[in-house]
């Protein structure tokens, strides 16, 4: 019965937390894959995973009247916009202590890494055209302004200071990577509204016999819906699986 508004309130929560995770779970694991030794995608992993998995499980017993343990919350792990974050802090450096060995291959390796998982969001069939082109032309933009930035950093290895055109490169390459955010930021809106505006959704249909009272109809689709969630669980233990093989 979903007349308690505590049942409610915690589906109400818990849809919240999957239209805001869903999306992201294939792109993130499958982004973890190609770049194990990002610690910022592999806790953006855990993080989704282990969020998706909750809402889940909120959701399902809620519909069975089942009482929910409210645990304290955990700090919140990093994600694909704090890898952009840390990529803007790691840019300003100091000329006098840069060197192209040191700096070049670790940038770039980084950027790669959050432009594999923004290349997979961009593929994605819930991503409209438009800005699937978007999110491509702003990495292939992102990646140029590293490139800049670089040889600036190279024009001015040894100075006490940082010149004029560097700190250019440097705010041009954080404007890059607020673009980057942005448009991925409009390809999750694309998700959210196709995995859960389509009234078929297992979660849905749950809650529409909820609502109504139709018992029967509630066992059968809370059997479909732990199906469902079962199935989530096991794609991330696989990708995670396959994951520690490949390292």
């Amino acid at each position: 019965d979903l007349k308690s508004p505590n049942q409610r309130d915690e589906i109400a929560g818990a849809r919240a937390s999957l239209k805001e995770n869903s999306p992201l779970l294939h792109s993130i694991c499958s982004a973890c894959l190609e770049h194990s030794d990002v610690a910022s995608l592999q806790a953006s992993k855990d993080t989704v995973c282990e969020e998706i998995h909750n809402a889940l499980n909120v959701i399902s017993n809620a519909s069975q009247g089942i009482q929910n343990t409210l645990a304290p919350p955990e700090p919140k792990a990093a994600t694909l916009g704090s890898a952009l974050d840390e990529l803007e802090n790691l840019i300003v450096l100091d000329p006098l202590t840069v060197t192209e060995e040191e700096i070049r291959p670790s940038l770039e390796k980084r950027l790669e890494a959050i432009i594999s998982g923004a290349a997979l969001l961009a593929d994605s069939s819930c991503t409209r055209d438009f800005h699937r082109e978007r999110i491509i032309a702003e990495c292939n933009a992102i990646r140029q302004a590293l490139q800049d930035l670089l040889s600036e950093y190279m024009n001015n290895i040894g100075k006490k200071e940082r010149s004029n055109t560097l700190n250019i490169a440097i705010d041009n390459m954080c404007k890059k990577t607020r673009d980057l955010r942005r448009q991925l930021r409009k390809a999750i809106i694309d998700h959210v509204s196709d995995s859960f505006l389509d009234t078929t959704v297992p979660l849905l249909v749950l809650i529409e016999a909820a609502k109504n009272g139709r018992e029967k109809e509630i066992k059968e689709y809370a059997s479909i819906f732990r199906e469902h969630t079962n199935r989530l669980i096991e794609v991330r233990k696989s990708r995670s699986n396959f994951q520690q093989r490949e390292c």
